[in-house]
């Protein structure tokens, strides 16, 4: 009589390092899994509930941390492919009726990121686009004839760039590095300390984002300006849960800022709440004329009428 051979029982540990390989090969080779994708984002539920729950226990699972956020990066990236892939599965609101996954797993959620990539491209590439343009060319003209910046400036500003680059291109640790190296030549550089935070938060660093938040606090203006900048941050990431409660933040402290409202207009548009995106729209364009603020009153207008335009559109459809 043959016997079988018992195989050896996989540890908590071991069975993170399966998962994450498995995810790691779905995430590679996404085009043509169909409905198959599906298990993907079961499967970083799975990962993320065990490194959880192993760190808890104290193990060290740092270098599974690094291996999960290059796979929810790889993933961001390719969330079109990834959504086109899903819709064989009966698409994302299916799926999230039938998991019912926390708000906090955003891999189940990708539908509004590319929905939003695809708004943003719509409505704002044409007339930012050239609006950009007009005023580059001022900027750059005095840039050159009265603000030439000394070398340190011009090295804090490239690194920017380069941090904005990555930032795109959905590289978060490569983005943080960058902003570190600003805080390298320039502490006290309020842009790089609110995107240091924002990003160890993200990479799950939150001593580090906590020592950063403390810092950006302390050297802005208001407390007002430090949670709009950091929600406006918030936004860019798709982290409107955070972005919210940072506009509210600055609400309560101050009703009157044109800022504020704008900030919680711009999260309520990529929420889908158009009606509610309007009404914060038209109450932060009064408050910036108000103000005297044009440039942000142009700014508001303009995303305004694109926002009416296109609930126009859809109304009509």
């Amino acid at each position: 009589m043959v016997r079988a051979i018992p195989q050896p029982k996989l540890t908590p540990a071991d069975d993170l390092r399966d998962k994450l390989q498995r995810a790691e090969r779905a995430v590679a080779n996404l085009k043509g899994l169909g409905a198959q994708a599906a298990t993907l984002l079961e499967l970083l539920d799975e990962v993320q509930d065990l490194l959880i729950s192993l760190e808890a226990q104290g193990m060290d699972v740092r270098a599974e941390r690094a291996r999960l956020i290059t796979v929810q990066n790889q993933l961001r990236s390719r969330a079109v492919l990834l959504n086109r892939e899903i819709a064989a599965a009966g698409g994302f609101p299916a799926l999230r009726e039938k998991h019912a996954p926390p708000q906090d797993h955003w891999w189940w959620y990708l539908d509004a990121l590319v929905a939003q990539r695809r708004r943003r491209l719509l409505r704002n590439g044409v007339i930012i686009g050239a609006v950009m343009l007009i005023l580059l060319a001022v900027a750059s003209v005095a840039y050159h004839r009265f603000l030439a910046p000394d070398p340190l400036t011009r090295q804090t500003m490239a690194l920017l760039g380069e941090a904005e680059t990555l930032l795109d291109q959905g590289d978060f640790p490569g983005a943080l590095e960058k902003y570190q190296a600003v805080l390298d030549i320039a502490p006290t550089n309020t842009e790089a300390l609110i995107w240091t935070g924002v990003l160890a938060q993200q990479l799950g660093q939150e001593e580090r984002a906590r020592q950063a938040f403390a810092a950006a606090r302390a050297g802005a203006e208001s407390e007002v300006g430090f949670l709009i900048e950091r929600g406006m941050a918030y936004v860019r990431l798709n982290q409107l849960d955070a972005a919210q409660a940072d506009a509210e933040a600055a609400l309560a402290l101050d009703p009157n800022s044109a800022e504020a409202h704008f900030l919680l207009g711009g999260v309520y548009e990529s929420q889908g709440r158009s009606q509610e995106a309007i009404a914060e729209w038209q109450q932060a364009a009064d408050l910036a004329q108000q103000s005297g603020n044009n440039a942000l009153y142009v700014l508001i207008s303009t995303r305004l009428a694109m926002l009416l335009q296109t609930v126009g559109l859809t109304n009509n459809q």
